[in-house]
């Protein structure tokens, strides 16, 4: 696989059950040369009440605002999906906390809403737990917002079926070819020049008909008398 996953190995070969696997981290590193593009997802597995914890999505401070955030969670979380659902067949409960600024934390509750959904989970809970949390957060952070978000699986077996037996491939940043927005503006130009040429040659012909017209007038006056 082209993202590094640090316990790639751990639970090949032994029996996957919830006790294997409790509290167990997978962290995933997106690495430039491999994915083009630098990010980490860390999931917790089996901790607490939760079959799969969300602890951290970061995606490269040079790649934000480019819609990696998703298809980097959607690729981790089924992944860790395959992994636990080998283990216990019930519906599986997600879980996610999202500490962030008051602006940013709507979509950071999207990005973690389509992931979960694109592994057949629904919301069932969300709280505001942001009184709370401000106990726990430094001077310069006290003014975060902090939410809890609860999922669950669709028991859904032909949905359960179709996503173990999906491919699961990692997402990649293709680069722009160099020149790319250059050639790109070059042509815009183009179009502009071409069409200064017709407004031009229209003015010409607008002249002309009303000259023309003109003439006609006048030969008409002078047959008239």
């Amino acid at each position: 696989m082209s993202v590094r996953r640090t316990i790639e190995n751990a639970y090949t070969g032994m029996e996957l059950n919830k006790e294997n696997l409790k509290e167990t981290n997978l962290e995933y590193l997106f690495i430039k040369e491999n994915n083009g593009f630098d990010g980490k997802v860390s999931i917790n597995i089996f901790e607490d009440d939760y079959d799969i914890d969300c602890d951290t999505l970061n995606v490269g401070k040079d790649y934000r605002k480019k819609g990696l955030g998703v298809p980097m969670l959607t690729y981790c979380l089924l992944d860790v999906y395959k992994i636990v659902k080998r283990a216990i067949k019930t519906p599986l409960i997600g879980n996610v906390t999202i500490q962030t600024s008051k602006e940013h934390v709507e979509a950071g509750k999207k990005v973690y809403e389509r992931g979960f959904k694109n592994i057949g989970f629904n919301v069932q809970d969300i709280k505001d737990i942001t009184e709370e949390a401000k106990f726990y957060l430094p001077p310069d952070k006290k003014h975060y917002k902090t939410l809890e978000i609860k999922f669950i699986e669709i028991n859904n077996p032909e949905q359960i079926k179709a996503l173990l037996n999906k491919e699961n491939n990692p997402p990649k940043l293709e680069q722009p070819i160099e020149g790319e927005t250059k050639k790109r503006g070059g042509g815009k130009k183009k179009k502009r020049r071409r069409t200064k040429r017709k407004t031009k040659k229209r003015k010409k012909k607008k002249k002309n008909k009303k000259k023309k017209s003109r003439r006609r007038k006048r030969k008409i006056k002078h047959n008239l008398t």
